[in-house]
């Protein structure tokens, strides 16, 4: 287990990275986006405290679609696959 922070902008997760760990947003937000061919990007979800992302990913070692960034300053708690498969 881990406490991150993040300022604001920062980008968290990238798209096609590997998700080995379970994210669990414990202050601020964290706004999800894909990437269109022209680099457009789009907002899947806002996410904020008490949200987690990687829930499916961690379990079936699946890449994320999409890319996390801090819409505020956000503090993150990690939970490594570890954790949950041992």
């Amino acid at each position: 287990m881990q406490e991150e922070f993040f300022e604001k902008g920062t980008e968290v997760i990238g798209a096609g990275e590997p998700c080995n760990s379970m994210i669990f947003v414990v202050q601020g937000f964290l706004e999800l986006k894909v990437f269109d061919r022209n680099g457009q990007d789009y907002i899947l979800e806002t996410l904020k405290q008490g949200d987690m992302i990687g829930q499916y990913s961690v379990l079936y070692n699946e890449s994320l679609m999409f890319t996390a960034v801090a819409k505020s300053n956000v503090r993150l708690l990690t939970l490594d696959q570890s954790f949950f498969l041992e």
